[in-house]
C-alpha cells in the first residue's frame, strides 16, 4: 500500500536536478531539499517545474532562503533555499 501524496511517511528517492547557471536542487538527509536558483528563474517557469512538483508532492516547507552573490549564476546572483518535510 502506498502512502498518500504529500504524506510525511512517503519515502523520497534521491532527487538531483541541475541546469548550469540557472538551478541546482538536491535532496539530503532524512527529509531535506536544497534548491539554488537564479533569481531570474521564476517558480512558474518550465525549467523549475520538476522542483515545484517535488515540493508539492512531498509537502516540503521552506525553512530558510537567502540571496547570495555568485558569478557562476545568471547575472551574478543566486537564491539558496532549504526545505524540510518535517518542520
Amino acid at each position: 500500500m502506498h502512502a498518500a501524496q504529500g504524506s510525511h511517511s512517503e519515502v523520497v528517492s534521491h532527487f538531483s536536478y541541475a541546469r548550469q547557471g540557472w538551478i541546482f536542487a538536491d535532496t539530503f538527509g532524512e527529509g531535506g531539499l536544497f534548491v539554488y536558483r537564479s533569481p531570474l528563474l521564476k517558480k512558474s517557469a518550465p525549467m523549475y517545474q520538476p522542483v515545484a512538483d517535488l515540493i508539492d508532492r512531498y509537502d516540503y516547507q521552506l525553512v530558510k532562503s537567502e540571496w547570495v552573490e555568485d558569478e557562476t549564476m545568471m547575472f551574478g546572483e543566486g537564491i539558496a533555499s532549504v526545505y524540510d518535510r518535517f518542520v
